[in-house]
C-alpha cells in the first residue's frame, strides 16, 4: 500500500480505546463481535480483561449457508437483510414474525444462543476469579454483526443485565469533520478503526501499546528523527568547515609570519659576521 505502518494493536484493545474515549463510564463490559470472533472485554476502573471467543458473523453467515444450501454471498446479504435474534418470553416468540423470517430467526440462533453462552460463563469466572464490583451493571455492544435487529435485547435476556448499542454519534464530528454521519454512529463495525485513529491524537487513547517488532520500531524511530539528524549533521559539518577554515587562515598568517621572521634572523646573521670583522679590525687598529 506504500503507508508506513506505525502501530500494531490488537482489535479488544483498540476497540477499548473507543469505548473509553466515547464513554466515560468507569465499569463497563463490551462485547464486540467480528467477522471472525466475538471479543469479550471487562472494563473495571483501570482495571481490564479480555476473552476472545471463536464465534462471530461468518459463523452466523454460515449457519444460514446450511440451512438454505446457499452460497456464502448470499446468505450474508440475507443475514444483512432480515436477519433478527429470537425473543423467548417463556418458550414464546414475542414479535409476530412471518414464516420466512421466523425460519432465518431460527437458523441463526444455535450460534447466537452459544455466543451468549460462552459471554455468561466468562462473566461468571471472572466473577469467581476477581470479584466484579456491583457498579458493572451495563453492557455495551459492538461490531459488524451488532446490527442484528434485537440482538441488544437478546443478550440482555440472555446474560441478566442492560444490554446497549454502541453510539458515537456525539462526538464523531472530531473524528470525521462531518456533522454526525448516519452511517458511522449507527454501525458498530468502525469501533476499533477509530481505536487505532485515536492513536494518531495526542492524549486521546489510554492503552498505547505496540507489537510492531523492535527492528521496526527502531526503523521507524530513526525515519522521525532522520530530519533533525540530517539538520544537527549539516550544522555539526558547517561548524567543522568554518573551524577548519579559521585553523587554516591562523596557520597560513602564522607560516608567514614566521617566514618574515626567518628571513629578519638571516639578514641579522650576516650583519652579525660583519661586525665581527669590524671588531677584528679595529682590535688590529688599537694593537698598531
Amino acid at each position: 500500500t506504500g503507508l508506513e505502518i506505525e502501530f500494531i494493536d490488537t482489535n479488544p484493545l483498540a476497540c477499548l480505546n473507543a469505548v473509553n474515549y466515547f464513554y466515560k463510564d468507569a465499569n463497563l463490559i463490551i462485547v464486540d463481535i467480528g467477522a471472525k470472533s466475538t471479543n469479550l472485554m471487562i472494563k473495571e476502573g483501570h482495571k481490564i480483561w479480555t476473552r476472545s471467543i471463536a464465534l462471530g458473523g461468518n459463523d452466523i453467515t454460515k449457519s444460514i449457508m446450511v440451512h438454505y444450501t446457499i452460497d456464502f454471498k448470499k446468505a450474508e446479504e440475507l443475514k444483512k437483510k432480515g436477519a433478527k435474534a429470537l425473543l423467548p418470553d417463556s418458550g414464546k416468540v414475542v414479535e409476530n414474525e412471518d414464516v420466512s423470517s421466523k425460519e432465518l430467526s431460527d437458523a441463526i440462533s444455535p450460534i447466537l444462543t452459544t455466543i451468549a453462552s460462552e459471554l455468561s460463563n466468562s462473566i461468571g469466572f471472572y466473577k469467581s476469579q476477581f470479584s466484579m464490583s456491583k457498579d458493572i451493571k451495563k453492557v455495551l455492544l459492538t461490531g459488524g454483526s451488532s446490527c442484528i435487529v434485537n440482538l441488544d435485547k437478546f443478550f440482555e435476556y440472555n446474560l441478566g443485565m442492560q444490554v446497549e448499542l454502541i453510539d458515537i454519534a456525539k462526538d464523531v464530528k472530531f473524528l470525521t469533520g462531518k456533522s454526525n454521519p448516519a452511517e458511522i454512529s449507527t454501525s458498530g463495525i468502525y469501533t476499533s478503526a477509530i481505536g487505532l485513529a485515536l492513536r494518531g491524537f495526542k492524549n486521546a487513547s489510554r492503552i498505547n501499546i505496540n507489537l510492531l517488532p523492535r527492528e521496526e520500531k527502531v526503523l521507524l524511530s530513526f525515519k522521525h528523527k532522520a530530519p533533525v539528524a540530517i539538520v544537527l549533521l549539516t550544522a555539526l559539518l558547517l561548524a567543522f568547515s568554518i573551524a577548519g577554515y579559521m585553523l587554516f587562515s591562523l596557520n597560513r598568517a602564522r607560516s608567514l609570519t614566521l617566514k618574515e621572521l626567518t628571513n629578519q634572523g638571516e639578514q641579522l646573521s650576516s650583519y652579525g659576521s660583519q661586525i665581527n670583522q669590524l671588531n677584528s679590525d679595529l682590535a688590529a687598529l688599537k694593537a698598531r
